[in-house]
C-alpha cells in the first residue's frame, strides 16, 4: 500500500463518528480473543504472566479492552494528523501534575519523559507542543507506509523527531542540554547490538533498555513518568494526562539499579489502567539463546 493511498483511508477514518469506531474496535477485539490470533494469544501470556492475582475472566476482560484501546490507536492517529489543532487539544479534559512538569522544565537543564505504552501516548504531543519545545526518537513501524503519517502527525504539534540513529542521539542530547522536553518510549525490548539490563518487570526479569541510563548520566535532566489515559464518555472519547515521579533509584549510576527502577516506575504507570496497556507486545523475549520461547504456537 503506498503512503497516498493510506493517507486517504486515514482522513477517512478522522471523519468518522467515535461512536462507530468504538462499536467497530469493540467487535473486533472481542473477535480476535474468540480467534485467539497472535495479539489477543500473546496478550494473554502476558497478562497471566504480570497479573496472576486476577481471575480468568478478569484476565479475558483485560484483554480484549487492550485489544481495543490498540486499535483505536489508528483512528486517533488519523485524527491528529487531519482534525484541527484546537479539536484535538480540546479532548483533553485534565491534567495530573502540570504544575510538577513546568517546574521540571523551569529548571533549565531538560526533561526526559517516560511514556510507556499505554493509553494513547500520542496525545501527549499535542499537549505538550503548544507549551513546550519537545524532542523525541523515532524509529519506523513495522509497516513502513503508516512511518510518514505518523510522523507528519507529531511534527504537525511543534515535536521535533530524530531517527534512532548516531547522529539521532546526538541531537537528543543537545536538545536535552538546550532544556528540551525528550520524550521516550522506555518499555521497549533493545536489540542486543544497543544493549541492555535484564531487570524484573512484574517480578519477571525482562531485557529492559539502557538508554534512559545513558542519557541521564551524561545529563542531568529532571524525570518525569508521563501517561494519557482515555476516559469513555457516552459516544465520545476524553483523554486525562499524568506526570508522576518515578522510583528514586531511577538516576542509580549502576544500570541494574537504574533498569529495575525503571521498570517499577512503568509497572505503577500500568497499573492506573491495566486495559489501556499494550499488551500485545513481546515484553518477555528470550533472554538467553536457547531458552524457550514462550510466545512460540503449542
Amino acid at each position: 500500500m503506498t503512503v497516498w493511498v493510506l493517507t486517504g483511508v486515514l482522513w477517512c477514518f478522522s471523519r468518522l463518528p467515535v461512536r462507530a469506531v468504538l462499536i467497530l474496535c469493540r467487535m473486533l477485539a472481542r473477535r480476535m480473543v474468540a480467534w485467539n490470533v497472535d495479539a489477543a494469544r500473546i496478550s494473554a501470556i502476558n497478562i497471566d504472566m504480570c497479573l496472576p492475582h486476577l481471575s480468568s475472566e478478569e484476565k479475558r476482560e483485560i484483554c480484549w479492552q487492550s485489544l481495543m484501546n490498540s486499535m483505536l490507536l489508528i483512528f486517533e492517529i488519523a485524527q491528529m494528523r487531519f482534525r484541527k489543532v484546537a479539536q484535538v487539544r480540546e479532548a483533553i479534559v485534565s491534567v495530573d501534575g502540570a504544575e510538577r512538569l513546568h517546574q521540571a522544565w523551569q529548571h533549565g537543564q531538560g526533561v526526559l519523559l517516560l511514556t510507556p505504552h499505554l493509553g494513547c501516548w500520542e496525545i501527549l504531543g499535542a499537549y505538550l507542543g503548544g507549551t513546550y519545545p519537545v524532542s523525541a526518537l523515532y524509529d519506523r513501524p513495522n509497516f513502513a507506509p503508516l512511518g510518514q503519517p505518523i510522523l507528519d502527525a507529531r511534527q504537525r504539534f511543534g515535536a521535533t523527531m530524530h531517527s534512532i540513529s548516531g547522529a539521532g542521539l546526538r541531537r537528543i542530547m543537545r536538545a536535552m542540554r538546550e532544556g528540551h522536553l525528550v520524550v521516550l518510549l522506555p518499555d521497549q525490548v533493545p536489540d542486543y547490538q544497543s544493549g541492555g539490563e535484564i531487570a524484573p518487570f512484574f517480578g519477571k526479569d525482562a531485557y529492559t533498555m539502557a538508554l534512559a541510563h545513558r542519557l541521564l548520566q551524561r545529563n542531568a535532566p529532571k524525570v518525569l513518568i508521563a501517561s494519557a489515559l482515555r476516559r469513555f464518555e457516552g459516544n465520545d472519547i476524553r483523554y486525562h494526562l499524568m506526570f508522576q515521579e518515578p522510583e528514586p533509584a531511577i538516576f542509580d549510576a549502576d544500570p541494574a539499579i537504574h533498569a529495575a527502577a525503571l521498570n517499577l516506575s512503568i509497572e505503577k504507570a500500568v497499573l492506573t489502567g491495566p486495559e489501556q496497556y499494550q499488551w500485545s507486545y513481546k515484553r518477555f523475549k528470550r533472554l538467553e539463546r536457547g531458552e524457550a520461547n514462550i510466545y512460540r504456537r503449542q
